[in-house]
């Protein structure tokens, strides 16, 4: 669909997320999450710079309780960027959390 006039380059934008608690028995003070993004570009920004494309990327962790100050935590990334000469990339975390 185009428009005249349109100056904002996202058509439409999507995202979901879940989160919770406790999946591993034993485990209740444990976190979890993961999460969903795409991202349409108008057809009129398209047009004018051919290189960019709809992006989409995603994100899952898990969020250990280690003591009650100390969290560790795994995360995982998948990007697709705008950029179609830039592979989809994946990217992996760790984070140690010390609570005082």
């Amino acid at each position: 669909m185009k428009r005249s006039g349109c100056t904002n380059p996202v058509e439409r934008f999507y995202s979901i997320g879940v989160g919770g608690k406790g999946v591993i028995p034993g485990r209740g003070r444990d976190s979890f999450g993961a999460a969903f993004y795409y991202v349409e570009l108008t057809d009129q920004f398209q047009g004018i710079l051919r290189r960019l494309d709809d992006s989409y990327g995603g994100e899952i962790y898990y969020n250990f309780e280690l003591t009650p100050w100390l969290h560790f935590t795994p995360d995982l990334q998948v990007l697709s960027p705008s950029l179609s000469q830039i592979d989809t990339t994946v990217v992996t975390g760790l984070r140690l959390m010390v609570n005082f």
